[in-house]
């Protein structure tokens, strides 16, 4: 346990003139020649030292992937020089640091992470962005005083008051009833689905399908609702599989009023379906693990320009700190940004308050005092607003999706294609969606980036 005393009494002997307001010296009585005397005596003054002065506040991060060091490592290098800049303004001896390692896709592993942190004394941890892992590690962090704050982890099965686990990011009761707006709204009458088989592809799915079906009565094509193992990376069966039942639902519903909506899985997917000309004729949906996939868009661009994944993503406040840090982060690993790596930034910084505030670095102490400390904080990602679960609250997402570089032949971009509003529960599309009567079979929405207001290319909006 930290030590927790709240002022160093510093005692100094003051010859001379006084330091500060303590004055060293006193009239003594004058000698035989009329002269003063000056004596010396020890003046205790209080200098304020913050407890932690000299102390190294450590981070322990985990990741879903070992892919994800390539983007999480720069923006986790920003956010430790940023928070020791703001330190050493502020007077103190104090530094962030932060370890990062990969759970390998496997919830096994990723638990066995989170005990060799405990057992090295690094209780604090950040940046967990797979669902399954933290539902795996959950009961081991509780038992055991340990803190996650996660970035990205969005299962709507860990929604829990009075937890170890906090989440910078709205969880997927928010977003999968979004989602399914989006589907609906867009023309699809029938949609095939995969999903990861774990806590967060079955909540966001199970969520999706309940609004989709209930609210606004779409189909979900039964014999192609594809729940895939974790961490497998040949998806030819599910592909084999949607593509039959999506040939087999076109003459009923009308091309483009049946399409797939997908959890997770954008690399695979989009490298995988270039051998299926009929489901890259029709729309592909997804979610925020879906959108802004940068390994997508470099080593999957054709299939990602042709089925496009209209995305459905946490929406930061394009805040001048926001762009600052952007601007930053992509010149130091040339990876477009997402939600998560900023919401990542704001994690330490956020974690770094709470140990100033308590003067300790335990996470039982940080924990009681998280959700306020988060709630006053304005950070790259906007206003980081708890609510009473540790959740941040849906405000808006935007429909980000892959069209083809306007400059560059071949080369995939990310588009934000629209807006969701919490006000109004409403969609507003960046370009014109629409192309005729959506009744005649084969005539439903379908976005053409040719025509319409132009897509909002990353880069060319405020």
């Amino acid at each position: 346990m930290t030590q927790k005393s709240t002022i160093l009494m510093v005692v100094l002997l003051v010859v001379g003139l006084g330091i500060g307001g303590g004055i060293g010296y006193f009239a003594a009585p004058k000698g035989a020649e009329g002269e003063q005397i000056i004596v010396e005596v020890p003046v205790e003054v209080p200098i304020e030292v913050h407890p932690l002065d000299g102390e190294t506040f450590m981070l322990g991060g985990l990741i879903s992937s070992d892919p994800h060091f390539e983007a999480c490592i720069p923006m986790c290098d920003l956010m430790v020089a940023d928070t020791n800049e703001y330190l050493a303004k502020l007077g103190y001896d104090i530094q962030l640091d932060y370890m990062l390692d990969s759970g390998q896709g496997s919830i096994a592993i990723a638990l066995e992470k989170a005990q060799s942190y405990h057992a090295m004394g690094v209780d604090n941890l950040f940046a967990m962005s797979w669902s399954g892992a933290t539902s795996g590690m959950l009961s081991y962090l509780n038992d055991n005083d340990m803190l996650m704050f996660s970035c990205y982890t969005t299962s709507p099965l860990l929604s829990i008051p009075d937890d170890n686990l906090f989440r910078l990011v709205p969880n997927d009761f928010q977003q999968g009833p979004v989602d399914a707006k989006m589907v609906w709204e867009y023309g699809i009458d029938a949609v095939v689905c995969m999903w990861s088989a774990d806590a967060y592809g079955d909540g966001l799915y199970n969520v999706f399908a309940k609004s989709y079906v209930d609210d606004w009565g779409g189909v979900l094509l039964e014999k192609a609702q594809c729940r895939r193992p974790v961490g497998e990376t040949d998806y030819s069966t599910y592909l084999d599989v949607m593509n039959t039942e999506i040939e087999k639902a076109i003459p009923i519903y009308g091309k483009n009023h049946v399409g797939v909506f997908m959890v997770s899985g954008t690399l695979y997917s989009m490298s995988q379906v270039t051998a299926y000309p009929t489901l890259m004729e029709i729309p592909w949906f997804g979610t925020d693990a879906t959108g802004r996939a940068y390994q997508a868009y470099t080593d999957a661009p054709t299939g990602a320009i042709e089925c496009r994944v209209f995305s459905t993503m946490p929406t930061p406040a394009y805040s001048s700190k926001m762009w600052d840090v952007v601007a930053r982060y992509e010149k130091a690993c040339g990876i477009a940004w997402q939600f998560r790596w900023l919401s990542t930034y704001d994690t330490g910084q956020i974690l770094m308050k709470c140990a100033l505030d308590t003067a300790s670095m335990d996470a039982i102490d940080i924990v009681p005092i998280l959700i306020d400390v988060s709630s006053s904080h304005f950070g790259a990602v906007g206003w980081c607003l708890l609510d009473e679960t540790g959740d941040m609250p849906a405000m808006v997402y935007d429909i980000w999706g892959y069209a083809q570089n306007p400059e560059v032949a071949e080369e995939c971009y990310n588009v934000r294609y629209g807006t969701w509003s919490a006000v109004g529960d409403a969609i507003t599309w960046d370009i014109d969606i629409g192309n005729g009567d959506v009744s005649i079979p084969g005539n439903a929405p379908k976005v053409n980036t040719t025509r319409g207001d132009p897509p909002v290319y990353e880069g060319n909006f405020p």
